[in-house]
């Protein structure tokens, strides 16, 4: 008998995806998690005045809608695989396609 499930719905935030990042167990199955840490660690120093650090929490920011992007596009044996790492009956990530603001649920 399978035991159920923590989750019923899990939301991929910004957090968990770093989290995910940072985790050996994701990035051996989702390589390009990598990238989130690349960009959140790799902040060259800005002082306020210039507008630098706002150019790199925008940086920041493209770079996890790249990725739930990626995970929004993910075969179905990949989401059913994050599912199941992620100890959750459905996934939901929300990112940006354009100008739009999509939602999709796993």
């Amino acid at each position: 008998m399978a035991k159920p499930r923590k989750h019923q719905l899990k939301v991929l935030e910004d957090r968990d995806i770093l989290a995910m990042a940072r985790d050996t167990r994701f990035t051996q199955r989702f390589p390009f998690l990598k990238q989130a840490l690349t960009s959140a660690t790799k902040q060259p120093a800005a002082c306020g005045t210039c507008g630098g650090s706002r150019r790199v929490v925008q940086k920041n920011i493209r770079n996890l809608n790249d990725i739930k992007t990626i995970l929004a596009k993910l075969p179905r044996e990949k989401k059913s695989l994050l599912k199941a790492m992620l100890d959750t009956k459905e996934g939901r990530i929300v990112y940006q396609d354009g100008s739009k603001a999509k939602q999709l649920t796993f």
